[in-house]
């Protein structure tokens, strides 16, 4: 893994025949989607972007998904040097120095990934991917600004074959308005909708009115709430987990104060 990360952090030749463009879509549950497209005639091997925020957020570690080709975490192996295996940890780093992110609220990070083959070296990713879904939490609407990370990559925040790929970040940074209070205000527990730590007719009425209207509301409960499972919509998903919590309860619940 040394290799790779003096590999990832040194190679700066420019490839002059097409960019990586990055996209960024809020998917309106505290939910963040990065993808990107080549028509640079190679496709990322190592990407770093840096992520500033208007005020302090929570980065929650375990929630994210990657596209499977991206299977190594440079950082997270950098702190973890003695127990790591690819696919292990996460691809949230500090923003500042090398090491992967801690649980305190930050308002930077980077995400940093790579792509190992199954004998180790360093391989190609797709051409086009939606790169990474992850979640922050925090009281309200921040700004939220995604750039290329020059500090462990090249200034176009892309590594591929020949060194590094251009990218639209090079021109510009993400920017976008992100809205991130809304499942907050609902319980973590799946099923329990109006946040009273139990699940019963009143969750089914929210269940019911999310259904027919997202963005309404029911009895003063966010119909949203009743989106367990985070997708954007209320459907036979969330009224699963509503029955799986009728039948077992939410374990140790502490109710929401409205």
């Amino acid at each position: 893994m040394r290799t790779w990360n003096l590999l990832f952090l040194t190679l700066i030749t420019t490839s002059a025949f097409g960019t990586i463009t990055f996209t960024a879509v809020d998917n309106g549950d505290q939910r963040i989607t990065i993808s990107y497209s080549s028509d640079a005639g190679d496709a990322p091997r190592g990407i770093a972007l840096r992520v500033d925020v208007s005020a302090p957020v929570t980065v929650r570690l375990a929630e994210f998904t990657v596209d499977s080709a991206f299977n190594t975490y440079m950082d997270y192996a950098h702190s973890n040097p003695l127990n790591f295996a690819v696919g292990d940890g996460h691809p949230f780093a500090d923003a500042t120095e090398a090491g992967a992110l801690g649980e305190d609220d930050v308002t930077s990070f980077s995400i940093s990934m790579g792509v190992l083959d199954e004998a180790g070296e360093q391989a190609a990713g797709p051409e086009a991917a939606d790169l990474i879904t992850f979640r922050l939490c925090c009281a309200g609407t921040v700004h939220i600004t995604i750039c290329g990370d020059t500090l462990r990559g090249p200034d176009s925040d892309v590594v591929g074959a020949d060194g590094q790929i251009d990218s639209n970040l090079q021109v510009g940074c993400i920017e976008m308005d992100v809205r991130l209070d809304l499942i907050e205000s609902c319980s973590d527990c799946p099923g329990d909708v109006d946040g009273d730590c139990d699940c019963d007719a009143a969750d089914v009425g929210v269940a019911v009115g999310g259904w027919n209207d997202y963005n309404g509301m029911t009895g003063g409960i966010p119909n949203r709430c009743a989106d367990t499972d985070w997708d954007g919509d209320v459907d036979a998903a969330d009224i699963g987990n509503l029955i799986h919590c009728w039948n077992n309860g939410c374990g140790e619940c502490t109710p929401i104060s409205r």
